[in-house]
Order: C-alpha cells, then structure tokens, then sequence
C-alpha cells in the first residue's frame, strides 16, 4: 500500500498477518534509490512480514516514485521526511509506537542514525533497533566546512571531488555529525552490515560510528565477504539474511 505524505515524500507499508499491533521498521534506502519498485526491498520485506514485522519503506523528496528534484533536496529535507514517516507510523492502529525499529541503507543510514538520537516529549527515545548497511555519513553541527553546508544539495556533496572523499578519510566526532551525534545518544540495540570490497564507504566511516556508540545496549558489526558497495547476487541474499536473522533474534517485546 502507497501513501503520499504532506511532503510529496511517499512511503509503501507491508503488514505481518494478525490483528494485534506489531513493531514496525522504517527502511530508509541509499542515494536515489528506486525502493518502493525495488524486488530486493520486496524480497526484504516479505520475509521481515513473516516473523512479525510490519514494514515501511520510505522514498524521500527527489527519490524515484516520490515528489521533489533530487538535484536539489538537501540533507535536512530528507531529515524532515524521515521525521514525518516516522509521525505517520505512530499514529497508525496496526503498529506498536514503542517498537519502531530502523534499517537504513548508505545514504539513508545517516537520516536513521540522526533519528535514533532523537528524544519523544515524555525522553522516550524515538527508534528501539536499528540496522546500518554500509552507512554514510555527512558533515553537520557546529563544525560543518563551507562546502557541506545546509542549503547544499545532497547531490552536490555526492558530486565526484575531493571534499567528502577526504572528509571520509578520517575518524570523527559526534560534534561533527548529526548522525553520530544520533548514535552516541541511541540506547537500542544496534547492527552495522559492513561490505568487505566497499569502494564507496572507506572503514573510517564505520570506525567513527562504532566510537560514537557509546550508549547502545549491543552493537553487533557483520561484514559480507568481497561485497561491494552496492549488492547483487549472492552478497544481496546475505545481506537479507543477515536482517532477518538479526531482527527475529531481537524481536522487541511488548512494554
């Protein structure tokens, strides 16, 4: 099932079988992804249905299928749509507001990452698990460079150069991220799904989120041999493996 939310952002919802409310997990998939046509989220999802979970896979502003020029969506709009995904999910009957979960892919990780640390009115924090496939992460706070500030479009940080390359280069701090300053706050359960050929992701985004972690009740780190960054064939099926296994081991329970 579509929905357009009041952004132009639209999400497609998958329901596990039964009447009582479930935990829900919100995917927020990488650069430009294709994700509510994707058979691989599809695939994901049924299986996520299966053992329980109700799922919502997002496109954001400027992502195929949703509203908006992906040329000149910046990093808060998509922060904002992922905040107004999350707000729909809450307030739907089937799903269990104390157990959003998150899955976010490369791009969409650092939207998740930076949702993670957030804090509900009554200190709740927003997400209960949360899955990292290969997360990126950008400059932000206090100490964001010229290049990478707010009003910059993603698609220009992700132009090929030299900026964020570098900037990937080294290990960072969570006053130099929203999506670490998300992480060191996250007192959820937490995976990284790691490819082991990425040419996309260097290790030092991983090292600087796995630092940041401070506060997780567990932090779990699997990497998928000779993948890279982005996945197909037999590195595509263990990387749904590795969700499903994860998510059915820590399947929340009800407070």
């Amino acid at each position: 099932m579509e929905t357009k939310l009041e952004t132009g952002v639209f999400i497609r919802m998958s329901y596990a079988s039964g009447n009582e409310q479930r935990p829900v997990i919100l995917v927020a998939p990488g650069w430009g992804s294709d994700i509510l046509h994707s058979t691989t989220f599809a695939e994901l999802s049924y299986k996520l249905n299966q053992i329980g979970y109700h799922v919502c896979l997002l496109a954001p502003r400027g992502y195929l299928g949703a509203e908006g020029d992906i040329n000149k969506v910046t990093i808060d709009d998509h922060l904002f749509d992922v905040r107004c995904a999350y707000h729909w999910l809450v307030k739907d009957s089937r799903v269990d507001s104390s157990r959003i979960c998150g899955l976010g892919v490369s791009h969409g990780g650092h939207l998740l990452a930076t949702l993670a640390g957030e804090r509900t009115l009554d200190s709740a924090q927003l997400l209960t698990l949360l899955a990292l496939r290969a997360p990126a992460i950008y400059p932000g706070l206090d100490m964001c460079p010229e290049w990478a500030k707010p009003s910059t479009p993603v698609a220009q940080l992700l132009t090929p150069g030299d900026n964020l390359k570098h900037w990937w280069s080294a290990v960072h701090t969570k006053d130099e991220s929203t999506a670490l300053a998300g992480i060191s706050n996250f007192t959820g359960k937490l995976l990284f799904i790691l490819s082991g050929d990425d040419q996309v992701i260097p290790p030092q985004v991983a090292l600087s989120y796995g630092e940041a972690a401070t506060q997780a009740t567990s932090l779990e780190c699997k990497i998928i041999p000779g993948a890279p960054h982005a996945l197909q064939g037999e590195h595509r099926s263990a990387f749904m493996d590795l969700c499903v296994a994860w998510f059915r081991e820590n399947y929340p329970i009800p407070t």
